[in-house]
């Protein structure tokens, strides 16, 4: 599939008066080639307090961070939901706003490596609507989660199950479906990140036997729990249709402080992996904004063109 940068421009004449969205100068056009994209999840407090809300969130990508390429996330629509006038609203938004949308990072749908089949089922089919969602807003991908309770072959094979049916919706609606490692929620209400696919190689035996053209995956820096994050990024690479530069704290010379981006990067950067990174702040020693600003200049820093 062909990753399209789209720049909108749009002129309207009202009582001779020109208008137009912001435009992007020829610095900020050459940075957007690098394919740096905002996730959403940085932004979750100041949206989640009512600081913001998803609509805004295309134009502060834009006129806060230079980043025109975004990642949704479902748990921060409205109710996690939406209908086709909202979904209208947030695409003139990223128009206006000259805004790529990439993806939608889809949670709180069910487990797609449910044992029991019935609820397998379910998840599957609570998957599809934001397919629709994504197809519409011109995004790329949809980004799951694919966990289960039960042992590695039982959570595989459902896994695998899941993965094919969603992967032939996307390929109808030219999409991708790709799958992060990422924490489990557990009956209790509680959040896990040892869970399946925190295991770098399981979820890369999983894709490898799903082998669906539709199917990818999305590595996050910060989501390997005890497995070893540089071994679980190049697990993933060969399949990976995304990236998400996962960022918590940063030491006195800017440099992320759990993680190596030199050495990330080192892999990144040697292999064939060619679509967006993300940029995905979730720490707290500084403010959501300023956490985005000192992600993308690691991106920057570190991403060979």
């Amino acid at each position: 599939m062909k990753l399209i940068n789209m720049i909108a421009v749009v002129c309207l004449v009202v009582g001779g008066v020109a208008c137009q969205p912001a435009q992007k100068n020829e610095e900020t056009v050459e940075m957007s080639k690098m394919k740096i994209s905002l996730a959403e999840w940085s932004l979750h407090r100041a949206i989640k307090s009512g600081e913001m809300d998803n609509l805004d969130f295309p134009r502060v990508a834009a006129e806060e961070f230079g980043i025109y390429a975004v990642e949704y996330v479902s748990q921060l629509f409205p109710d996690n939901n939406f209908d086709m006038a909202y979904l209208q609203q947030l695409k003139d938004s990223c128009e206006h706003y000259g805004v790529k949308s990439t993806m939608i990072m889809v949670d709180h749908e069910g487990n797609l490596g449910d044992t029991t089949e019935v609820s397998r089922q379910t998840a599957v089919q609570n998957h599809i609507k934001w397919l629709d969602a994504a197809q519409f807003l011109g995004c790329l991908s949809i980004r799951v989660n694919g966990n289960g309770f039960g042992s590695d072959e039982a959570v595989t094979a459902a896994l695998v199950k899941s993965l094919r049916e969603l992967g032939d919706v996307a390929k109808e609606k030219e999409l991708m479906v790709i799958i992060e490692n990422h924490g489990i929620s557990m009956p209790d209400g509680s959040w896990n990140m040892n869970s399946f696919s925190s295991d770098g190689a399981r979820l890369a035996h999983a894709l490898e036997t799903a082998n669906h053209p539709n199917v990818g995956a999305l590595p996050d820096f910060g989501n390997f729990a005890d497995y070893d994050k540089y071994q679980g990024v190049k697990d993933l690479l060969p399949y990976s249709f995304g990236i998400s530069a996962k960022t918590f704290a940063f030491d006195e010379q800017g440099e992320c402080a759990e993680t190596d981006y030199q050495r990330m990067f080192d892999l990144i950067n040697t292999s064939d992996f060619d679509g967006y990174i993300g940029v995905e702040f979730e720490g707290d020693g500084v403010s959501e904004y300023e956490g985005i600003k000192m992600t993308k200049a690691l991106i920057e820093k570190y991403r060979e063109d």
